[in-house]
């Protein structure tokens, strides 16, 4: 009788060291669900646009034009706004003050460009987000 109890000690003790059938069900039920949700982000990722230069005349939008493509766009026979080498860039204006045109380039990282007597505005849509937060330079 002392060895039966001995014996089934001892099978049970062996039986708690095996991995059964259910603990590997859950171990790849984890694994696949691990997976499936590493994957689903990837996939539902939306791809992010280019960015490009919006013109708006009296508030109103002229036009959108890509930065990937250079070329000068005139508006409404007052303004030339130059894109090269992904800068936009105001090249001539008829207003007196002539700021706009001393504006430096635009880029895909953001920016304006005002000419206020035309009421024209130049701006970057879609531009790169800076990694510090919202902070710009000056604040930082």
């Amino acid at each position: 009788m002392m060895q039966n109890d001995k014996d089934e000690k001892t099978a049970y003790r062996r039986s708690d060291r095996q991995i059964r059938r259910n603990d590997l069900l859950l171990i790849g039920g984890l694994a696949l669900l691990s997976v499936i949700l590493l994957i689903i982000p990837i996939v539902t990722a939306v791809k992010p646009k280019s960015p490009a230069l919006l013109i708006q005349v009296d508030g109103k939008e002229y036009g959108t034009y890509p930065l990937t493509t250079d070329r000068e766009i005139e508006i409404n026979d007052s303004n030339v706004c130059r894109i090269q080498n992904g800068k936009v860039k105001m090249v001539s204006a008829d207003c007196p003050d002539q700021i706009c045109i001393q504006e430096s380039a635009i880029d895909e990282n953001g920016g304006t460009i005002v000419c206020l007597p035309n009421k024209i505005v130049l701006s970057i849509v879609d531009a790169k987000e800076s990694e510090g937060g919202d902070l710009d330079g000056v604040a930082r």
